[in-house]
């Protein structure tokens, strides 16, 4: 038998469903992190910095400009809370959807990763619940929460482990 063929037999229900909610959630993050970034007119400001060469109509802006005046409009409209809150939301986007690839790969760091951004995600809630109170904490929250009590279902965990300590949880389970 394959290795493939192996994965595929081990492959369970909540494995799957585990995987698509973590790129449900990856997609939740992302947009809870683009409408913090347009706050601050990031969205313009980054059409401007990736676009602006290729449209006459549109001044051009370098690097250091775009950072320059995404910080300047976070200053002026106090919104720097905001800036660096989508500045986590965007990372852990992209940690929760290499956790969602792992998933449906079968990758042993995969649990690990999908742990670590439900904690971290988590965390930002907290912070931000004592912070500004903003209503989309609830939320994000609420799914890391959910996220974390699937995550630590027995099963789950076990298909993750190397194949010799795969062995002796199973047979502490006898």
């Amino acid at each position: 038998m394959t290795k493939q063929a192996r994965k595929r037999n081990k492959r369970s229900p909540v494995i799957t469903l585990l995987s698509w909610l973590l790129l449900i959630q990856s997609g939740l993050l992302l947009g809870l992190a683009v409408y913090h970034f347009d706050l601050n007119q990031g969205l313009s400001l980054l059409r401007q910095w990736l676009f602006g060469r290729n449209t006459p109509d549109i001044d051009t802006l370098s690097t250091g400009e775009f950072f320059s005046r995404l910080y300047d409009n976070a200053v002026s409209l106090n919104l720097i809370p905001a800036l660096v809150e989508s500045l986590a939301l965007f990372l852990l986007t992209i940690l929760v959807f290499i956790a969602a690839i792992g998933f449906f790969r079968l990758w042993r760091f995969a649990w690990d990763m999908a742990v670590f951004v439900q904690g971290a995600s988590l965390l930002i809630g907290i912070i931000l619940y004592f912070t500004d109170k903003p209503r989309h904490i609830y939320l994000l929250m609420a799914a890391s929460l959910f996220m974390v009590i699937y995550l630590s279902y027995a099963n789950v965990r076990v298909l993750f482990l190397p194949e010799d300590r795969r062995y002796i949880k199973e047979e502490e389970a006898r």
